[in-house]
């Protein structure tokens, strides 16, 4: 290979240091969640945060359940294979956005009240329903976490009927 071509091919990539939010769809996901723990944390304890990250999290993941899933064969413009690549997946990138949330949410009921919410709002924007096995297996893991968890009863109650108001919403034929 003439220096020349090592030069234009170096020249197709950028390598850095750090992940960077426009080529990395799962980085972004992690910073808002990063966010969202932060405001959990004890010393700053601001669960309104907390809920506006979930939020943008819904958002992003509601996007992202219409767009098709990237192809792992890359081609060039002849259509010759030139690379394979792993794509993160839809799942991977729920769990990496909501799993560090759902932890250390602890017993504050408004913010797992945000997430049950957010999958709902996914859930309601899935038009091609490709990702309703995803989701509805993410509602039943939210609904051991609250069993497993210490609330008043009556916060109890409040979460689970979100989860099964959810739940009813998305299944055709069952009243709510």
């Amino acid at each position: 290979m003439s220096d020349k071509d090592r030069e234009c091919l170096g020249n197709l990539f950028a390598i850095g240091a750090r992940r960077t939010p426009i080529q990395d769809i799962e980085y972004t996901l992690e910073k808002i969640s990063e966010i969202a723990l932060r405001a959990l944390s004890p010393g700053v304890n601001e669960p309104f945060v907390a809920i506006k990250c979930v939020d943008y999290l819904s958002l992003a993941m509601a996007e992202l359940t219409n767009r098709e899933p990237p192809s792992s064969r890359r081609v060039d413009s002849d259509g010759n294979l030139r690379i394979v690549v792993s794509p993160v997946g839809f799942e991977a990138l729920l769990h990496g956005a909501f799993d560090p949330v759902v932890h250390y949410a602890g017993s504050d009921v408004n913010v797992m009240q945000s997430v049950i919410k957010a999958i709902g709002a996914i859930w309601s924007q899935n038009r091609n329903h490709s990702h309703n096995p995803v989701l509805e297996a993410y509602l039943a893991q939210l609904e051991q976490v609250i069993a497993g968890r210490q609330w008043e009863a009556s916060q109890q109650n409040q979460l689970k009927d979100a989860l099964h108001g959810i739940q009813a919403a998305q299944t055709p034929g069952q009243d709510t």
